[in-house]
């Protein structure tokens, strides 16, 4: 231990050199760019000042902003929302179905036909009702024809059901009341006013469903629109930078920024500059060793002057 402290006691301003040296690199390299640049400056609506420019690999050609919106758009124009059965609601109105037809039966003394045939065509109303189901409106449908079709959840399982093929709780009753008006031997009054109160919506809108479905339509939405194989020409000096040339040289600096921003050209580009800041730092220090030793010996010049060289690269890389 005793010798570790005296080695920092007797190397401190070299080991200060070294620490000086590491922290300058360190922080002129941060302040570098970490990828290429895409050596051609080009504007939308100019001429192509450069030499005919060719493919130098085969590159995806992205399509342009609109036509990615456009296909949104589509997607929602034509999107079919999710709705959930709830077979809960029937079976409760089965279960309930006794005791109701019950008290509304006792309250109509003299009712027209027999107690059985009048349970029995009730109940027959409602199966046929909920064989179908009635579905609780939403702003998504409220104004659509009723050849819309959605798609309805029943354990996992969606069906796809016009609206038309469906009751709201409206329709459901307009439904009963035909229905009950052209059977005989029943009190349709009595009736009516029991499915009136057992009538409850069993459809519902599944915002989350619909939410994910219509988000997995949009992350299916390709965005390249073609390929550009290598070799190709791409466009000739002196043409125009139209819409779809602009398009297809933003394709090519995207993939060829890209290829550039790869992991192991990162490093290879990081482990680069790091080599050429350390010899250039290096052959300073060599210089005032050489020929101004006493700066060298002087840690506060020494650092001072350091801290010159990172305010110059900090100053040029604010320009640029």
């Amino acid at each position: 231990m005793k010798k570790l402290l005296s080695f920092f006691r007797d190397k401190h301003a070299d080991l200060y050199k070294i620490l000086l040296v590491f922290l300058s690199i360190s922080f002129i390299v941060y302040l570098f760019p970490k990828e290429g640049k895409f050596k051609y400056e080009f504007q939308k609506g100019k001429p192509w000042l450069h030499e005919d420019l060719i493919a130098p690999f085969d590159f995806a050609i992205n399509k342009l902003p609109e036509e990615v919106a456009s296909e949104q758009n589509e997607i929602i124009k034509n999107f079919k929302p999710y709705f959930q059965l709830d077979t809960a609601v029937f079976f409760q109105i089965k279960k309930d179905y006794p005791t109701t037809f019950e008290k509304h039966w006792q309250k109509v003394p003299n009712a027209v036909g027999s107690e059985r045939n009048n349970y029995n065509t009730g109940l027959q109303v409602l199966e046929e009702i909920y064989l179908k189901g009635v579905i609780k409106l939403n702003d998504l449908i409220e104004h659509k024809p009723q050849d819309f079709s959605i798609f309805i959840l029943d354990n996992n399982l969606a069906e796809e059901i016009e609206l038309k093929n469906l009751y709201t709780i409206q329709s459901a009753y307009n439904y009963a009341q035909t229905k009950l008006n052209s059977t005989k031997g029943i009190d349709k009054e009595m009736l009516l006013s029991l499915v009136e109160d057992l009538l409850k919506q069993n459809i519902f809108y599944d915002p989350k469903t619909s939410f994910k479905v219509k988000k997995d339509l949009f992350d299916n939405i390709s965005l390249i629109r073609d390929m550009n194989q290598k070799g190709q020409r791409i466009i000739s000096r002196g043409d125009m930078v139209d819409n779809e040339k602009f398009n297809i040289l933003n394709s090519l600096k995207s993939e060829y920024l890209s290829q550039l921003g790869a992991s192991s050209n990162f490093y290879f580009i990081l482990s680069g500059q790091f080599i050429l800041v350390g010899i250039c730092l290096l052959m300073l220090f060599i210089f005032f060793y050489l020929f101004r030793k006493d700066i060298f010996e002087d840690n506060h010049r020494m650092t001072f002057i350091m801290m010159i060289v990172c305010l110059m690269v900090l100053m040029a890389s604010m320009v640029t």
